[in-house]
């Protein structure tokens, strides 16, 4: 008898998943097809080789009965829904976490005598979603999402199982459900979105309330740092604490405003455009991102960057630095070839992998795990020990972005107070900078800068005067021409 941890393997590769199989010879066709045995044929989907090749689910979960033998109808379920995570570039970690939901069930089943399939019982509480369903609500270490989550796993596989037709039990048992339609308020208005309301579900609080001086973004609360914290990180970035390539990292975010995401996918081939033709009067390069040149950007939108001359510098001269070519010749000894040339992230960890997945890497789609740029909080975890007592202990990467925001607003205030720019101009002169897709979204972080305390921007433009030259010139160059 196999134990938890034993009955679920991950296959790396199922070549040809959308093949179907046949013991008679496949009549009309010449091609496409291949004799597995004596009588059993394989007919492929494609009679294309080259896309056939393609064919491919990687890191397939796979179940098992208790006595060692295929759970086939979940490893079915998982198939379809790995062969629909692969035509969207869906995570394959979310596939992990439903094929242990649904071992979990199925081991709960197997401990209370329950047969999978009969739904035969009159009353609800004792059919097997019914009962699963109770022993999730006497968890104290489940949230409702999760829950939720759970049940809606369990609810699918029913439904894929009865629309193959592959055991018999009326779905209406499952669960009760009730189509009902939505009004979302969107950024345009209001959408109609219809959904299913299951009964095996629990309420879920709406989002909390944000904090008093952070704003949300990403599902994550961040404010800027102002005054002796900013200053704070600037004295951290001049010191010996962070690595060159940390350095690097943190001050593309402070000076561009972008998202980990794109700044761990930046390529060599994009310091390229830190050329004469891209470098404008204020001494800041244009940099195009997207993920047509190999860099991940939120909803896959090209971004224009704004990089500063020396902090461009800074980053041709690391790219052929030994430090980095070694990291290199780590990456080429680890995984060959599979990054041409300039397709080479420009930051990789000490291990000589990447810090975030681009989803044009030839490994996305097969890999186990993917980086997702855990490893910043390494960096901002060296930051707040560095910038000593009154640093934010909850300071996280995405601040950056916020710091950057809110220094971008300080130099335009006064621009707007003197005429200089039109009231309205700035706002949509920050929204540009930060890729924003909506006025609102950019108006929101402006109604946190507008509640900064007074105080602290008194303090930060008194300290300012007290920067070396260097400190200075980095501050300045925090936002570029306002022209662009």
């Amino acid at each position: 008898m196999l134990g938890r941890a034993q009955r679920l393997e991950v296959i790396p590769a199922v070549e040809h998943c959308n093949s179907v199989f046949t013991r008679s010879i496949p009549c009309g066709l010449n091609d496409g097809f291949e004799a597995i045995s004596s009588n059993l044929y394989q007919i492929h989907e494609f009679t294309n080789k080259s896309l056939e090749e393609g064919n491919t689910v990687y890191q397939l979960p796979y179940l098992f009965e208790l006595d060692g033998s295929p759970w086939v109808e979940a490893n079915l379920f998982l198939l379809n829904a790995a062969k629909a995570s692969t035509l969207i570039l869906s995570a394959n970690d979310k596939l992990r976490r439903m094929a242990w939901t649904l071992l979990d069930y199925k081991i709960f089943c197997e401990a209370q005598s329950v047969k999978l399939f009969d739904f035969s019982a009159l009353r609800p509480v004792n059919r097997p979603t019914y009962r699963y369903f109770k022993s999730l609500l006497e968890r104290d270490d489940l949230s409702g999402r999760v829950l939720n989550q759970k049940t809606k796993v369990i609810y699918d596989f029913y439904k894929y199982v009865h629309e193959k037709g592959g055991q018999k039990f009326i779905m209406e048992r499952v669960d009760v459900t009730k189509a009902i339609s939505l009004f979302i308020k969107t950024k345009n208005g209001f959408v109609q979105k219809k959904v299913l309301k299951r009964s095996q579900t629990v309420p879920t609080p709406s989002s909390q309330p944000v904090t008093v001086g952070f704003v949300r973004d990403e599902g994550e609360e961040l404010r800027p740092l102002v005054g002796e914290e900013f200053n704070s990180l600037i004295g951290v970035l001049e010191g010996p604490v962070l690595s060159l390539e940390q350095r690097l990292m943190v001050w593309f975010a402070l000076l561009t405003g972008e998202r980990k995401q794109t700044i761990l996918t930046l390529r060599i081939h994009h310091l390229e455009q830190f050329n004469e033709s891209n470098l404008g009067k204020d001494d800041m390069y244009r940099l195009k991102v997207s993920p047509n040149n190999g860099a991940d950007t939120k909803y896959s939108k090209p971004h224009l960057l704004y990089v500063p001359k020396f902090l461009a510098e800074m980053m041709i001269r690391y790219s052929k630095c030994d430090a980095y070519l070694s990291l290199v010749a780590k990456f080429r000894e680890a995984h060959g070839n599979i990054l041409q040339g300039g397709e080479m992230y420009l930051f990789l960890t000490r291990e000589g992998n990447c810090h975030y997945m681009a989803k044009n890497d030839p490994r996305y789609l097969k890999v186990r795990t993917r980086p997702t740029g855990g490893n910043t909080k390494t960096i901002t975890d060296n930051i707040i020990a560095a910038a000593g007592l009154g640093f934010p202990e909850d300071f996280s990467f995405h601040w950056l972005r916020a710091t950057f925001a809110h220094q971008m607003y300080g130099r335009l205030r006064p621009l707007v107070a003197s005429g200089q720019m039109i009231h309205g101009n700035d706002v949509t002169f920050i929204q540009k900078r930060l890729h924003h897709s909506h006025r609102e979204t950019t108006e929101g972080y402006l109604k946190l800068f507008s509640t900064v305390d007074e105080r602290l921007i008194a303090q930060e433009e008194y300290e300012s005067t007290m920067f070396s030259s260097y400190i200075l010139q980095v501050t300045r160059q925090l936002t570029g021409s306002f022209n662009g």
